[in-house]
């Protein structure tokens, strides 16, 4: 499960450099302010409706398993990602898996299954609660990759923001400082995975 900024990096056709950041246009009030060089000149003041940008991103680390939704073209992830292709039966039971396995390390996590969107940057139809916005930043993705039909298993990790160790901070080298969060091993039969035939 790479952490959730690992996906700024890589090769340029699957990299996005806008991940782990929301981004949204939400209905309001717009306020516009004028100064005028002179300082005898009136301030203008201007309210009226429009779109006020936000942008959201969290601090607590978190670490991704992508997988998709049932209506993805399976001819399109094979070409795009593998030829192998696993069908998940029971996915709330993956959930619990996965959180099952931090426990066990003595690691505080939440786990959270959720749709990928592909509204990055664009104009929101209503205006969205703070909890929202904040949850974009790991569930919206650039509208570039809404044929992937992106279903996520969002770890998140309780306790402390990405520590100085972690090479994300200054934008260097792809390094997560959680190394028990790199590989999840369940080590043993998932009867409720199965390889889908070519």
């Amino acid at each position: 499960m790479p952490c959730l900024l690992t996906f700024r990096e890589g090769d340029e056709g699957r990299k996005d450099t806008t991940e782990g950041r929301g981004h949204i246009l939400q209905p309001g009030t717009v306020t516009s302010v004028w100064f005028s060089p002179n300082p005898d000149d009136k301030t203008i003041v201007t309210r009226e409706p429009g779109y006020r940008e936000h942008h959201s991103e969290q601090g607590n680390p978190k670490f991704c398993l992508c997988t998709c939704l049932p209506e993805v073209d399976l001819g399109h992830m094979r070409r795009t990602f593998s030829q192998h292709i696993v069908r998940i039966g029971n996915p709330r039971q993956l959930a619990e898996d996965i959180h099952d396995y931090y426990v066990n390390k003595g690691v505080r996590v939440l786990i959270e299954g959720c749709r990928v969107v592909y509204n990055k940057g664009h104009k929101a139809d209503r205006m969205l609660t703070r909890n929202e916005r904040v949850d974009l930043a790991y569930k919206q993705k650039p509208d570039r990759f809404r044929r992937d039909c992106e279903f996520r298993f969002v770890v998140i990790k309780f306790g402390d923001p990405c520590p100085e160790a972690c090479k994300y901070i200054g934008g260097e080298e792809a390094k997560c400082a959680f190394e028990e969060c790199q590989r999840v091993a369940l080590d043993r039969p998932l009867n409720y995975l199965r390889m889908e035939p070519e």
